[in-house]
């Protein structure tokens, strides 16, 4: 599975990597990217196309610890069940402008405050 569509590189672009951070929980969720064998959800509110063409991305995740936090393209495509199979997943079916807030009550994430 592809993980970043060009709907998704567009409001990457929009957003850039800081454009929503003072919106905190009410910041669009751009994409939702989770580990359907066990733990971790990125919900990604911005990002910023790096030289070497990789994307670091800004958003809330849900690790064994919630927090607010950057992580590159590649390392969520580098996640591999016994070094083949890809287990990060992106959700196909995430709701339209959907925020931060929105996601972590249908989930059950708890939100925790930056500073």
């Amino acid at each position: 599975m592809k993980l970043l569509t060009k709907e998704i590189e567009e409001e990457l672009l929009k957003y850039g990597i800081d454009g929503q951070r003072e919106l905190v929980f009410h910041s669009k969720v751009i994409a939702r990217y989770f580990n359907p064998y066990g733990v971790g959800t990125w919900l990604i509110t911005g990002g910023k196309r790096l030289v070497d063409g990789d994307w670091l991305l800004f958003g809330y995740v849900s690790l064994i610890y919630n927090e607010w936090g950057y992580i590159l393209l590649s390392e969520l495509e580098s996640l591999k069940l016994g070094n083949e199979i890809p287990i990060i997943e992106r959700d196909r079916y995430l709701r339209e402008n959907t925020t931060v807030h929105d996601e972590c009550v249908r989930l059950g994430i708890r939100e925790f405050e930056y500073e």
